[in-house]
């Protein structure tokens, strides 16, 4: 074992679960020094309880819990543990317990209404977290669920030097009027949730060192959102209605992003009359989007982007968009990936393939129940005419049980698909073809460094083996796509 570098072992230890690190960490000092960074890297705080349903209200822990929640923080904040917290989560017990009658406080935060004794009992633990956060030196992460932000905890959350992301949801507000230069905090990623004041929380952080944003934008009057300069990565979440009328000037608060995520509430089942189209110049350097096809032609087609992600695709409306908006001069996407629902024939793969002729890596999941043997026989017919030759990686998917079970998929079926594939595609090196429940066959090249290259294929055909077979090697494949 101590012939082993600690990188290796470090490696090997990450790999582990909780209960196999404490295995390690007593084995010997050196896995226990390996073991611990792992063990401690994430503190989860809990300085309240949940209601059940239906009141669900947010409750304090009974006494003891109260009093055990201290002593877990004085441990956690000792120098020796502290220095290897990375993620400090805080968030709710998830249920309410009662306890020989004893008082169960609202969290009334920032009511001012409230007696003292109950506002200072009801934030206790959480006051006292806050206190103690800024020996968390090397904390990286902070997650918030359920807590009012007010001004002292802001400058807390400013004052931690390695901090880079902070992440809240729906639950958590403000009550800060925050926003002083030597308050605001810098960050490198920030995920928040609380859709009316999102503006409120935008101005909070330093602009010029955010580079990835996640945010929901609900109902109402567009935000007054701040511009931000080094901006890569946007992720937004807003009604269909507000993208298709208001998404290019919330855009342009952002031109320097790379990555742009949209999801929609209420989806619209077709583009609607009198949506604004977003300028390509307006986010110039977009190369990666991720978007349903509802709102697809928002923003595209546009040269920049190589990697379209569609992670909701109605494959008609799709199929029409290609057929009228989308060329091989008006785009250079070389990966695209697809979730839909509905396949019943090889023809909108077909679509797919022309309207996206530089296509490296292509894959498709459906969430529908397949049909897989007749359109697989339908892509052996128009592989030869319709796939791009530059394809290397083709992934193929369907997330429900075959209709017909008893449908053969066997070697005669892939073997003039593979066939004519490679033949289309001569730096074909990855396929990936599987049925839940059904079946699973891929195929592999790998280079070496003879001259020689190793050819790898595997057709699975027991159920119970499908999905054991998937998790240990999907992930290879994967890797050739990126």
């Amino acid at each position: 074992m101590s012939t082993l570098p600690p990188e290796i072992l470090d490696l090997i230890l990450s790999h582990l679960d909780r209960d196999s690190l404490l295995d390690a960490s007593v084995a010997s000092r050196l896995l226990r020094a390996i073991s611990l960074p792992f063990l401690f890297s994430r503190f989860v705080f809990r300085p309240y309880t949940v209601g059940q349903w239906p009141n669900n209200e947010y409750v304090l822990p009974v006494p003891h819990k109260v009093q055990l929640g201290l002593e877990r923080l004085r441990f956690w904040s000792s120098e020796r543990i502290a220095s290897l917290v990375r993620t400090c989560d805080v968030r709710p017990y998830p249920g309410l317990e009662q306890v020989n009658g004893s008082a169960n406080l609202p969290l009334n935060w920032g009511d001012q209404s409230a007696a003292p004794d109950v506002r200072m009992s009801s934030t206790v633990l959480l006051d006292a977290l806050f206190e103690t956060l800024p020996v968390f030196r090397g904390l990286t992460r902070l997650q918030l669920s359920t807590v009012q932000i007010d001004d002292t905890m802001l400058a807390t959350i400013s004052r931690l030097p390695s901090l880079e992301a902070l992440k809240t949801d729906s639950r958590v507000s403000l009550a800060t009027i925050g926003g002083s230069e030597d308050q605001l905090i810098a960050l490198f990623e920030l995920e928040i949730n609380p859709g009316l004041a999102v503006e409120n929380w935008l101005r909070l952080f330093k602009r010029d060192t955010l580079h990835k944003l996640t945010a929901t934008i609900l109902d109402g009057p567009l935000p007054t959102i701040p511009r931000f300069s080094n901006l890569q990565y946007l992720s937004l979440r807003l009604y269909s209605y507000m993208a298709h009328t208001q998404l290019p000037p919330l855009l342009a608060n952002f031109p320097t992003i790379e990555t742009l995520a949209l999801e929609e509430f209420n989806s619209l089942i077709h583009w609607a009359p009198g949506a604004v189209a977003v300028d390509p110049s307006i986010v110039p350097r977009l190369g990666t989007l991720r978007i349903s096809t509802y709102m697809l032609p928002l923003v595209f087609p546009r040269l920049s982007v190589r990697r379209l992600d569609i992670p909701v695709c109605a494959w008609a409306l799709f199929v029409e968009f290609l057929g009228s908006s989308v060329t091989p001069d008006t785009n250079a996407v070389t990966s695209l990936s697809i979730a839909g629902s509905g396949l019943a024939d090889a023809s909108p793969i077909a679509a797919v393939c022309k309207a996206f002729p530089h296509l490296v890596h292509l894959s498709i999941s459906e969430d529908a129940p397949a049909e897989a043997a007749e359109i697989l026989r339908g892509l052996s017919e128009i592989v030869s005419t319709a796939f791009p030759p530059s394809l290397q990686s083709l992934v193929l998917r369907w997330d429900e049980p075959p209709i017909h079970p008893l449908q053969t998929i066997d070697r005669a079926l892939m073997q003039p698909l593979l066939t004519v594939l490679r033949h289309r595609c001569p730096a074909l090196t990855s396929v990936w073809i599987e049925c839940e429940d059904g079946f699973l066959y891929r195929w592999r090249k790998r280079k070496t460094r003879t001259a020689l290259d190793i050819i790898v294929e595997d057709l699975i055909t027991d159920p119970e083996l499908v999905a054991e077979f998937g998790q240990r090697h999907h992930p290879e494949h994967t890797r050739d796509a990126d």
